[in-house]
């Protein structure tokens, strides 16, 4: 077995060489590269993540366009549309997380939701909705969840095509529903 140093020498008299083979090899075995790149990671964890700092902070421009770079291919192969879904699941899988995450952001964002509500209630045309004939028409009966609404739990009108989504404030776009199924429903439309 050749010492290090013979291996350096060698190295550097064939480097074109060397460089060519490994360019082959690993073109040609591109799950054996990834399982073995992925090995010596989890054998010099520590010691990559060190370096990989250490990189970062003295090539920060660098960094950067790498960032952009790889942010621009995420995107390009649907990254967004994977993220979204992933998150999606993961709201529906840890409901109170979620619901923490939301209440955080909306305290520390309290102006910016006070400002699109307003917008919002600005664009929406102001009709004359008799809520007492919608109850007449629908009776006490929840569009939602399709039950009957009990004299005892609280009654909500429900826009179907939500006012931020673009519906109005009309007689014929207004239902009867349970509280907690209209606060449930938020601003989705129903099939």
């Amino acid at each position: 077995m050749r010492s290090p140093e013979d291996r350096r020498r060698y190295y550097l008299a064939h480097h074109e060489e060397v460089c060519a083979k490994s360019r082959k090899y690993r073109a040609e075995n591109p799950d054996k590269v990834t399982a073995m790149n992925r090995n010596y990671y989890e054998r010099h964890k520590q010691e990559a993540i060190e370096q990989s700092q250490r990189w970062r902070k003295a090539n920060p421009d660098k960094f950067a366009v790498s960032q952009r770079a790889s942010a621009s291919r995420w995107y390009a192969a649907g990254g967004r549309k994977v993220r979204a879904e992933y998150m999606r699941k993961w709201r529906e899988e840890n409901p109170k997380a979620a619901a923490a995450i939301r209440h955080r952001h909306y305290k520390s964002h309290v102006e910016s939701y006070l400002e699109r509500n307003a917008r919002r209630r600005a664009l929406a045309p102001a009709g004359n909705v008799s809520y007492k004939k919608i109850l007449e028409i629908h009776g006490r009966h929840c569009h939602i969840c399709k039950r009957d609404i009990l004299a005892s739990e609280k009654l909500h009108f429900d826009h179907v095509i939500p006012l931020a989504r673009g519906g109005a404030h009309s007689e014929d776009n207004i239902l009867p529903s349970h509280a907690r199924c209209n606060l449930v429903k938020n601003s989705k439309i129903l099939n």
